[in-house]
Order: C-alpha cells, then sequence, then structure tokens
C-alpha cells in the first residue's frame, strides 16, 4: 500500500465549507473564528493526512506572517487559498503555481 497522500481537506467559514461539502468533499472544516483558523492551519501544515489543503482565502490573509511564510512553501501538504476576489483563478492554476508544475497533465 502506498504512503501517498491523495485526500483532499478544506478549512475556512461555515459558507465557504458549505460549497465543497455540496460538491462531495467530505473532509471540510469549519473554523469561522480567525484563531480557529490558524490553529488548525498549523495542525494540518504540522502533522497531516492531506495531500491538498484549500483555504478561504479571506481567512489565509489573516494568518500570522510566520505561519503564512510556512503555508506559502509548503508542499506536503499543497495549501491553495480561494477567494471570491480571486479573479476568476480555477483550483488547477492554483496548484500549479504552488508547487510549479502542472501535475494534472
Amino acid at each position: 500500500m502506498s504512503n501517498e497522500k491523495s485526500s483532499i481537506c478544506v478549512v475556512g467559514s461555515e459558507d465557504f465549507c458549505l460549497g465543497f461539502r455540496l460538491a462531495g468533499i467530505k473532509n471540510a472544516v469549519t473554523a469561522g473564528k480567525d484563531e480557529v483558523f490558524e490553529k488548525k492551519v498549523k495542525e494540518l501544515k504540522d502533522g497531516s493526512d492531506y495531500g491538498i489543503v484549500v483555504m478561504d482565502g479571506e481567512r489565509f490573509e489573516k494568518l500570522s506572517y510566520g505561519l503564512k511564510k510556512k503555508v506559502k512553501s509548503s508542499v506536503d501538504p499543497i495549501f491553495v487559498s480561494l477567494s471570491e476576489k480571486g479573479g476568476g483563478e480555477t483550483l488547477r492554476s492554483k496548484i500549479k503555481e504552488s508547487v510549479g508544475v502542472d501535475l494534472l497533465r
């Protein structure tokens, strides 16, 4: 059995997570308050079974400088922040930006 991390986890506000739950993502963690969000992101960064963590972009901007820097450079798991202000970028393009290659080709 492979140790590959392939699951997706979503963390953010209730409204943010709801859309992903409706799309079939079961691992959606509601973290509406900034302190709870920061704590959950730290947990996911330090010891996660997920390959990709999708974050609420508005909450991501409020992370402490140090954690934000770690998350941006993380490759295990890959963190992707999405927000309504994103200008229409797709999840695929955000992952490509994070990793440096198009994993879906």
